[in-house]
């Protein structure tokens, strides 16, 4: 990329406006300056802010929001509204004050931002399952009884009625834990990797 600065000013103006771009890239581009002595000299900078962004360190679903954020120029507030929700409920998400549980938020910022491999906890992954329809079908494929899915879930017949009912009630992490041995047997057959991943959390 090419850059020309006729005056300091100029260059703030381009730092100031390229809030997607890497801290890291605008130090070079003053670096260069400082180097040139001349500013309105041409500047030659090779910028690849994917590849800055995407290098820097994440943790979580949580940090990799706030750098695909940055990577496709939305602000918390503009994500909010493309969310349907408040920006003061997507700050608390971004700051950890609220955690993340609604399956449709989190399918959401997947899709608007077109996050690579997004980071879930495997609580969040269950939740994107649609378990409740999952359950429900199993029920009626199978004629089973709701006392007996309830013994083998354990969970109660009439939190499972409830999730049947309701689609959008959201099963607590409570309930995935007590139920996500068994829900695995049942709905991830020949997914060993799935089964896997909670006998080595238990373990630990």
């Amino acid at each position: 990329m090419t850059n020309y600065y006729k005056d300091n000013n100029e260059a703030l103006k381009v730092a100031r406006n390229s809030t997607f771009i890497d801290s890291r890239i605008i130090s070079r581009i003053f670096k260069h300056i400082k180097n040139k002595g001349i500013l309105a000299e041409t500047i030659k900078i090779n910028m690849d802010p994917l590849k800055e962004i995407k290098q820097k360190p994440k943790k979580d679903f949580i940090d990799q929001i706030t750098l695909y954020r940055d990577l496709r120029g939305y602000t918390k507030k503009q994500l909010a509204e493309e969310l349907g929700i408040s920006p003061q409920k997507m700050s608390n998400y971004e700051m950890r004050r609220v955690e993340m549980k609604n399956p449709k938020i989190i399918q959401g910022i997947i899709n608007i931002l077109n996050i690579e491999n997004p980071n879930l906890k495997k609580y969040q992954r269950f939740l994107l399952e649609n378990p409740n329809e999952k359950i429900k079908d199993y029920i009626l494929e199978n004629n089973e009884d709701l006392r007996e899915i309830s013994k083998i879930l354990s969970i109660e017949p009439k939190t499972i009625m409830n999730w049947i009912l309701h689609d959008d009630v959201i099963i607590s992490e409570e309930s995935y834990n007590k139920m996500k041995r068994n829900y695995n047997k049942i709905f991830h057959q020949g997914k060993q990797n799935y089964l896997e991943e909670d006998e080595e959390e238990e373990q630990e």
